[in-house]
């Protein structure tokens, strides 16, 4: 029974290991269409009140909205899909844009993280492999 249930463990894990390759993946896939790179200026920034956290601490959500130039065509308020403390109007953003539309824009790191989410993947899915393995061997005789 507990050889079953450490198959069955070690089987969850390669699954969710090809869950999270797959995730990866598709954001990999995704971010391909943001290759061009632009530079815009903060024009915004909106705090909006979203509620109390569990120890009674006001909670934000942050929409920042810039504008840019690309190939003289002036974007104005575009939302930026990043916000960090240290950001302030009037500062210069870079991002990526897509070349068929370029109001859809993302923050210029957006592509490495899928790397980092398949090469987890895919540890988690050895992991459970190199387990499962290892319990269908062992107790087996020559």
């Amino acid at each position: 029974m507990k050889k079953i249930i450490s198959i069955i463990l070690s089987l969850v894990f390669v699954a969710a290991g090809i869950v999270v390759i797959v995730i990866g993946v598709k954001q990999n896939s995704e971010s391909k269409q943001y290759e061009l790179t632009g530079k815009a200026t903060i024009a915004s920034i909106e705090r909006t009140w979203t509620g109390t956290d569990d120890e009674g601490f006001d909670t934000y959500e942050y929409t920042v909205r810039v504008d840019y130039e690309i190939d003289g065509k002036e974007y104005k308020n575009v939302e930026y899909p990043y916000y960090s403390d240290s950001m302030h109007k009037g500062d210069e953003v870079e991002f990526l844009y897509n070349a068929d539309d370029p109001t859809k824009i993302v923050e210029k790191n957006a592509g490495g993280h899928s790397l980092i989410i398949i090469v987890f993947g895919a540890v988690f899915a050895v992991i459970g492999l190199v387990a499962t393995v290892k319990t269908i061997l062992t107790g087996r005789t020559a």
